[in-house]
């Protein structure tokens, strides 16, 4: 089995791990394949400069990136120039404004054609700036959206930053969690849950057979 088998595409998938762990590897990786396969990729970035999160991309690709990336930056607003192609970056104030990053995201993918990969790197910080309420009219209204460009999406969200009934709320509006443990894979989705072993190699995340 391969890494992304375990993400079916066209669904939604909560990936829950440590921050700055294997999850934003899982989340670079997972962008990269999808841009060696010529298939167009949208980033949310709540909670560090795009220009890292393309550093990692890069990371994971020889001969640099030649299919459209498109990010939407919720974190660096004023925070001077930007070494990214603007053409490629939409700017909004912050992770607390909702509606913005909806319309952000609305636009967006309205300029790129299907099959669609989509990161939202991370949502932690948006249900920490919003009631929870607000969350959950967030998510329904965009994965709706998404589905309808049949998108693939990861949710990444922060390890230990959430009780039970925010977890909750974002496990029932997504299609399955993968949840990072030490060294395995937690799969959690409709039919059951199965865990994976896997191992780091390099700067890639691999499954052990």
């Amino acid at each position: 089995m391969e890494l992304f088998d375990l993400v079916k595409k066209g669904s939604s998938v909560l990936v829950i791990g440590k921050p700055r762990s294997e999850k934003t590897l899982f989340a670079s990786q997972f962008l990269a394949d999808g841009m060696r396969m010529k298939e167009n990729s949208i980033y949310v970035i709540t909670n560090n400069f795009p220009e890292y999160a393309v550093d990692n991309i890069l990371r994971q690709m020889e001969g640099g990136i030649d299919t459209p990336l498109k990010i939407i930056d919720c974190y660096t607003l004023h925070a001077g120039i930007s070494k990214l192609d603007e053409s490629a970056v939409t700017r909004v104030s912050g992770p607390y404004a909702l509606n913005e990053i909806s319309i952000a995201l609305t636009n967006v993918l309205r300029s790129v054609k299907p099959p669609v990969r989509v990161v939202f790197d991370t949502i932690s910080p948006l249900v920490l700036h919003n009631k929870l309420s607000q969350i959950e009219e967030f998510m329904e209204v965009n994965m709706g959206k998404l589905k309808a460009q049949k998108s693939t999406t990861l949710i990444m969200v922060e390890k230990g930053m959430h009780d039970e009934k925010e977890l909750s709320v974002l496990e029932s509006l997504t299609d399955t969690t993968i949840e990072f443990g030490t060294g395995t894979l937690l799969i959690k989705h409709p039919a059951g849950e199965q865990e994976v072993k896997y191992k780091l190699e390099g700067n890639k995340i691999l499954l052990e057979s």
